[in-house]
Parts: C-alpha cells; sequence; structure tokens
C-alpha cells in the first residue's frame, strides 16, 4: 500500500515565476541550463517591439550575451497549465523597459513566448 501512495505524488509544474526567475538567472549568472530545461525544443522567442525572432538555440544564447542584464519586478497576470501572462520590467547597460509577456505552454514547458517592452528612463 505504501508503494502505491508514492506513485500517486503530484508532479509540480512550473510556474510563471519558475520561468521568470529561470530567465533573470540566466541573465545575472550567464548559465542558460534553468531557461533550457523548462522550454520545448521547438521552442521560439518574439520580441514584438524589436520584430526580434530567435529559436531556442538562437534565444539560449541571447540569454547570455550581456545585452539584457536582468528582469525584475514581476506582475503574473495568468497561469495555467496552458499559457502565462505578465508584466515585469527589463534592464541592460544603458536601456530599460516595462514588458508585457505571454507564453504557450505544452507539457510544463515553454513552446513560444512573445514580449514586448516600452522605454522608460534610466
Amino acid at each position: 500500500m505504501r508503494g502505491d501512495i508514492a506513485n500517486k505524488r503530484e508532479i509540480k509544474m512550473p510556474t510563471a515565476t519558475d520561468f521568470l526567475n529561470a530567465f533573470r538567472h540566466g541573465f545575472r549568472e550567464k548559465d542558460a541550463s534553468q531557461l533550457d530545461a523548462l522550454t520545448t525544443d521547438g521552442f521560439v522567442f518574439k520580441s514584438i517591439s524589436s520584430g526580434t525572432h530567435r529559436s531556442k538555440t538562437e534565444a539560449l544564447e541571447w540569454l547570455v550575451s550581456g545585452d539584457c542584464l536582468s528582469i525584475d519586478d514581476y506582475v503574473i497576470i495568468q497561469d495555467t497549465d496552458d499559457c502565462i501572462a505578465g508584466t515585469h520590467t527589463g534592464s541592460g547597460k544603458d536601456w530599460k523597459v516595462n514588458a508585457f509577456f505571454f507564453a504557450k505552454k505544452v507539457n510544463g514547458k515553454a513552446s513560444e513566448w512573445y514580449v514586448t517592452g516600452v522605454s522608460v528612463n534610466k
């Protein structure tokens, strides 16, 4: 009986905050492993404001490039099994944005990530 209970443990699905923390970790520590683990093989990252479209490999390379230094001030608007959405700030060496993001999830991993930002004075 005890083995049956152990086999029925719920698997914790990543939350919106888990995804955002993986981005933040990558930007700050120049380590893409956390985001890599939370994204599908076919993951795409699209910046609506800049018109940039990145494959998973390109997104992970950008994550550690130093272009963005951090994301902060998360506000989660939606967090379900199939999508997440919210806002955050983002900053680089000489820029800062207020951003809105939306992501589609498949089996607990992000498959598509969309972000758009508005520049603010730094």
